[in-house]
């Protein structure tokens, strides 16, 4: 790899050496490798400019744009995998109370099963309300 610059390399080495932090890819046309390095980005994302058409404002706004909607894309998705954890830890939740309550119900429990049921359920009790669930 020593000497040799990036635009010399093939698409699939260009692509892992993209891949070490977000940022945007411009690509000045579609080529037929494009769809390698596509496959290749990790966390960066193209973005296609027509050098031909496009002055320096138009390339601007287009970069900004598409960090814009790469931004709302990561806060959407990262809040809808808070919301699916939320909602998996908050039915475990559900279920271990459930079973705490129905446990307590059994006649004659020894008082160190007792006590220790009393402890789960009252962890599990704190944990739904850091959870902020009812």
């Amino acid at each position: 790899m020593g000497g040799k610059s990036a635009a010399s390399r093939g698409p699939a080495a260009r692509a892992v050496l993209l891949r070490s932090r977000p940022r945007s890819i411009p690509f000045r046309e579609r080529a037929p490798e494009s769809d390698q390095v596509i496959e290749h980005l990790g966390t960066a994302f193209p973005v296609y400019l027509n050098f031909a058409v496009s002055g320096m404002e138009r390339l601007l706004r287009e970069v900004r744009a598409a960090l814009h909607r790469r931004q709302r894309e990561e806060t959407q998705a990262r809040r809808s995998v808070e919301q699916q954890v939320r909602s998996e830890v908050c039915e475990s939740l559900t279920a271990m109370l459930l079973s705490c309550e129905l446990d307590m119900a059994v006649p004659e429990v020894p008082a160190p099963a007792a006590e220790k049921i009393r402890l789960i359920d009252n962890l599990a009790r704190d944990m739904r309300l850091r959870l902020g669930s009812n």
